[in-house]
């Protein structure tokens, strides 16, 4: 018995049946637990079951209305399927009390299976789905040792219903093993080490967001959030965790010898990719220089708004020592009384000015700074992405174009039958080669087209950036309006009271 538990509803104590296992598989083929609207109508059409029943059935399953369902909840719409095509009409809450799962019938698999595998090669997303389908939480535990202190980060994943514990070292040996097995993917760097140590709270603050960033990144990833290693690192709490990860990372297969695409990706490609890879990487660059300009920016208004509060901290201080400070022959017995006293409440009022500026670093900091960050470690990931593409797949095709255009020119000049047998081998050697190298090349061009939609996704997210921004100002400038108005009421008292007032 699997027992799975959906957010539709639970399938704990049923049996699954195997041909709802099959059907996933063939919709799922490298176990992307994303099926579309689309196929889904494709293959209930090939059930028979009429359309309109067909989208009675995913709005009962598809409740976030994400146009995209995950494997249990495939099973859900099955057993749905399953009652029309044994007269009933599809309901949730007679399928949650039946013990099985009534079994299926489905026509044109081959033709289902293949409209599937079609919609995975030219699958589309959007921000809102990449961000509902997984959420990471980081946050910084106690530190382990005796001698040598190491900080230990709490890793919590929603989608896998996890919390670990985690060292940086742990993070590294998870990348080592990412940049092995997904060379033509997206992958944002970690965070660098310090030559100073990494005791210091500041710098701990800036580790644990950038160990969150790149998670997220990670485990949002269509590719990477369901891949084994991955979950194993999100999941796994035993001792051996490193020497694991070692040994992931050493004998895993790139994603060309595994993904089930890889193979007969070229007749899905559209036309014109290398050319459309061309004209991205020129607009990359441009973008992305821009982006990371907006992020020096953003990070010199939080440095800004800091001294800012540092500074009302001083004069808040400074205040309070003037109002100690003796002034009756300068100012008068009776005016340096009325000075000191409301210059006393003055200061007061002014530290909560301080405070709230400080409030405003830290949405500062979580927000607009924060997402900034994504968007250039993402943008920068991308343009390496496409740099390691052309160094190395590019790069080996040419050369042994070069080689075989050299091995052909030898055999149509040479006379030798011995020497003629040898570059005829070389020859075919060298073709063989090739066909690998264009295999391999046309699957990294279907990555950098599935990578260039994830960066279309996140470049969507620009709008959510600006929206957080702007509301984290007008707060920030609401409560600062509110800090200020309390510091006015002291200020008028003592002007009214010194005869000075307007």
């Amino acid at each position: 018995v699997q027992v799975v538990v959906v957010g539709t509803m639970s399938l704990e104590g049923k049996e699954i049946p195997e041909e709802y296992k099959k059907l996933y598989h063939w919709l799922c083929p490298n176990n992307e637990n994303h099926v579309t609207k689309e196929v889904f109508l494709h293959l209930v059409k090939n059930a028979s079951v009429a359309q309109k029943d067909a989208l009675v059935i995913w709005d009962m399953v598809d409740l976030n209305q994400n146009d995209f369902i995950n494997e249990n909840d495939l099973y859900c719409a099955l057993g749905l399927v399953g009652m029309k095509q044994g007269g009933f009409e599809p309901n949730m809450d007679l399928l949650s009390q039946t013990s099985e799962l009534p079994s299926i019938k489905i026509q044109k698999t081959d033709r289902v299976r293949k409209m599937s595998q079609s919609s995975l090669i030219s699958q589309e997303f959007t921000f809102r789905e990449l961000e509902a389908s997984e959420y990471i939480q980081i946050t910084v535990d106690k530190s382990k040792g005796l001698i040598k202190k190491t900080t230990m980060y709490k890793v919590i994943s929603k989608k896998n219903n996890s919390t670990v514990l985690r060292r940086y070292s742990d993070f590294e040996l998870l990348d080592v093993y990412l940049r092995k097995r997904f060379p033509f993917r997206i992958l944002p760097h970690l965070p660098g080490k310090t030559l100073t140590g990494n005791r210091n709270k500041e710098f701990i603050e800036k580790r644990r967001g950038s160990l969150l960033r790149y998670l997220t990144f990670v485990g949002r990833h269509p590719s990477m959030r369901d891949d084994d290693t991955v979950i194993y690192f999100l999941t796994f709490s035993g001792g051996d965790l490193q020497s694991n990860l070692k040994d992931k990372g050493k004998d895993c297969d790139d994603e060309f010898h595994t993904n089930p695409i890889a193979k007969r990706v070229a007749d899905s490609l559209p036309s014109g990719i290398a050319e459309g890879i061309a004209e991205t990487s020129a607009e990359l660059d441009s973008t992305y220089k821009l982006v990371k300009h907006m992020n020096g920016v953003a990070d010199k208004i939080l440095q800004g708004t800091k001294m800012l509060g540092d500074l009302w901290d001083d004069l808040s201080s400074s205040l309070a020592d003037f109002s100690e400070s003796p002034m009756s022959n300068l100012a008068g017995a009776a005016r340096a009384g009325i000075i000191q006293k409301h210059t006393r409440e003055v200061g007061s009022l002014i530290h909560t000015v301080k405070d709230r500026t400080e409030e405003q670093c830290v949405r500062l900091s979580y927000g607009m700074c924060h997402n900034f960050l994504i968007l250039e470690e993402m943008l920068g990931a991308f343009r390496e992405l496409l740099q390691r593409r052309m160094k190395g797949i590019t790069k080996e095709i040419n050369s042994t174009q070069k080689k075989l255009s050299k091995e052909k020119t030898k055999l149509g000049t040479t006379h030798n039958t011995t020497e003629s047998f040898k570059l005829n081998a070389k020859l075919t050697e060298h073709d063989a080669t090739m066909a690998t190298l264009n295999s391999i090349n046309d699957f990294s061009m279907y990555c950098v087209w599935s990578e260039s939609k994830i960066v279309k996704a996140n470049i969507e997210h620009m709008a959510a950036l600006l929206e957080e921004m702007t509301s984290s100002q007008v707060l920030g400038h609401k409560q600062l309006g509110a800090a200020w108005s309390a510091v006015m009421e002291p200020v008028e008292s003592m002007l009214s009271k010194l005869n000075i007032a307007e």
